[in-house]
């Protein structure tokens, strides 16, 4: 079995862009980080067997990272990932402040 390499914190997609009422999914690590490169909207990235240039940034970013997980791989391949999400529409939660937020913290003085 595959190590799992963590991300600092998650990227949140929808999990069908177009229909936001079915919810969405929290990508931890580089490895679900791959998988959705085929799911969550952003396979339409692959436009007719030639990827668009975020899609191919963050397969070729996650795959460094699987191999050598370093810091600073492993933040580059969030990054790349969030940038083919924004893309494809799919980016639910686009920050760190939102993510908070959708976890229910209360930022009331």
């Amino acid at each position: 079995m595959l190590k799992r390499i963590s991300f600092a914190e998650p990227i949140v997609v929808w999990l069908v862009p177009e229909c936001h009422d079915l919810g969405v999914r929290r990508i931890w690590d580089v490895h679900d980080g791959l998988a959705a490169l085929h799911r969550y909207g952003l396979e339409r990235l692959r436009g007719g067997g030639r990827p668009c240039r975020e899609w191919r940034e963050a397969a070729a970013a996650l795959s460094i990272a699987r191999r050598y997980p370093t810091p600073n791989s492993v933040a580059h391949a969030r990054r790349a990932l969030g940038d083919a999400a924004a893309k494809a529409g799919a980016l639910a939660v686009p920050d760190s402040l939102s993510m908070l937020a959708a976890k229910g913290f209360d930022f009331a003085p």
